[in-house]
């Protein structure tokens, strides 16, 4: 009897080809992949396949980029097989943590791989596991900060006191998250997933009133590493419940996940994947680009193969001064400015900003007073416009200057006059994204009827926020084929 194990992979199944052959490599077996179709063929007696399909659903670890799986009766064992390649992850495993709550001994994962950790350039082994487990309990519990490193980066371990000076956290055990974050089931089995993502959590209610400096959202990551999953393990007994992460050297970008409603995306930036140049969709169709970035210009491009044409542009200015002469300008202008400047005041200066929609939300968040800096002033409005709870936020004016430029003055404007007439902050932040989130889609629809756009493209630093990326990309979706591009990430179903 044969049975057909058939797995669709969103990007590249090395992995779970090389899993997948390990798993089956005492009965006779195959594997075919097609693209993005991996199929394990496994042939046994009725009882042995009952009890290997056992094992592989306990065993296999659940991960992100598979879409789809399904058991299948097959005729018979292909005839070729297609090798994997060799693999070396440090990655926990199902099995490798059975066998070490139940055993108490260091053991390898699947890979071969104990693990990747060096504590003080000394490489964690099966000899040196335990003493140097003791060695870093005693050391964090004792409040001290550990050096350590693997073969993606350089970082320093601690207890975790407050958010100041760590880039994530990293819980001892996942049961720990409610004490300081929202986590829903889903955020959970993210985290526990065999590629270990880092996602941005919403801190709860309760902890930020007892620690007011909180920030609204903070990254979480789960342990990779079955050394760290023991530090974690050890410190957890002992009271600790989350770890802080300083990175001090980056050698490899860790893999970023950010949650919309119905799915997630995957930042391309991580080794999974091997690297691909920006996909068009269609064959050779007109496509919509739409790349809002943070510290670069957006381009907005009707684009068919390699001809490309820009049809949005975003007006920069040069100082807040320009800013408030073409708003006195405007219908009601000089009046709004002299009382939004009796109630609030104005910032003046320069303006470093881009020809971007980032640059522009920095213009508000500083008028509004969210920070004297301006790249924070937009970061504080991204992480307002995702603390909002309400169904919809004000209407920011969003419209056309002319054919091709954005009313950068009218959308500044509209937002001073919901701040002067008492609108809370995160409500007029959330409208801010949510208004432009309109206009895209919009925009795009009237150029799908006017040149028959079959595409749209989604890329940039700004759908980091995720509630960039929810709003467009559910505006756009109903009425015209939206994804993302595949030099920002990867849309997978988690």
């Amino acid at each position: 009897m044969t049975l057909a194990f058939h797995f669709e992979c969103l990007k590249n199944g090395e992995i779970l080809s090389f899993l997948l052959q390990n798993f089956a490599r005492n009965l006779p077996h195959a594997i075919e992949q097609n693209g993005e179709n991996i199929t394990l063929f496994v042939s046994s007696k009725e009882d042995e396949l009952g009890s290997f399909s056992d094992y592989l659903a306990k065993n296999l670890p659940f991960s992100i980029f598979v879409k789809e799986s399904k058991a299948l009766a097959a005729k018979d064992l292909p005839a070729g097989s297609q090798n994997t390649q060799n693999l070396s992850l440090n990655n926990i495993t199902p099995s490798q943590i059975e066998k070490f709550l139940r055993d108490l001994e260091p053991c390898e994962n699947e890979f071969s791989v104990l693990s990747d950790i060096c504590v003080s350039d000394q490489s964690v082994n099966s000899k040196n596991f335990s003493a140097l487990l003791e060695e870093c309990v005693s050391k964090i519990k004792g409040g001290q900060r550990l050096n350590l490193k693997d073969k993606s980066c350089e970082y320093e371990l601690k207890a975790f006191e407050n958010f100041k000076d760590i880039h994530f956290a990293i819980p001892t055990n996942l049961k720990a998250l409610p004490k300081v974050f929202v986590a829903d089931e889903r955020s959970q089995i993210t985290l526990a997933s065999f590629e270990k993502p880092i996602i941005s959590l919403k801190t709860n209610s309760i902890y930020r009133q007892n620690h007011p400096q909180t920030p609204s959202f903070f990254d979480v990551k789960a342990a990779k590493d079955l050394f760290i999953y023991a530090l974690g393990m050890k410190l957890s007994q002992l009271g600790v419940n989350f770890l802080g992460v300083k990175i001090l050297k980056q050698k490899e970008p860790p893999l970023k996940l950010i949650q919309l409603e119905n799915s997630s995306v995957a930042l391309n930036n991580f080794s999974y994947f091997k690297m691909a140049d920006s996909e068009i969709l269609g064959d050779g169709g007109l496509n919509l680009e739409i790349s809002l970035c943070k510290f670069s210009d957006d381009k907005i491009n009707l684009a068919r193969k390699n001809d490309k044409t820009s049809v949005l542009f975003v007006p920069k200015f040069s100082n807040f001064s320009e800013i408030y002469s073409e708003i006195s300008k405007d219908e009601g202008g000089a009046k709004l400015l002299e009382s939004y400047r009796l109630a609030y005041g104005l910032p003046e200066g320069d303006i470093p900003g881009r020809e971007s929609f980032f640059s522009l939300l920095c213009v508000a968040g500083r008028i509004f007073g969210f920070s004297d800096d301006f790249l924070k002033s937009g970061e504080i409005l991204l992480a307002n416009a995702m603390d909002f709870n309400g169904a919809k936020g004000v209407r920011i004016d969003c419209k056309m200057k002319s054919k091709l430029e954005f009313d950068a003055v009218k959308f500044i404007k509209s937002g001073m006059s919901f701040y002067l007439a008492g609108a809370g902050e995160r409500n007029i932040s959330f409208g801010y994204i949510e208004s432009m989130a309109y206009f895209l889609s919009d925009f795009s629809f009237e150029l799908r009827d006017e040149f028959g756009v079959q595409n749209v493209l989604l890329g940039g630093s700004l759908f980091e926020c995720k509630t960039a990326s929810n709003l467009i990309k559910k505006h756009l979706n109903p009425n015209i084929k939206t994804k993302f591009d595949i030099g920002f990430g990867i849309e997978v179903f988690v």
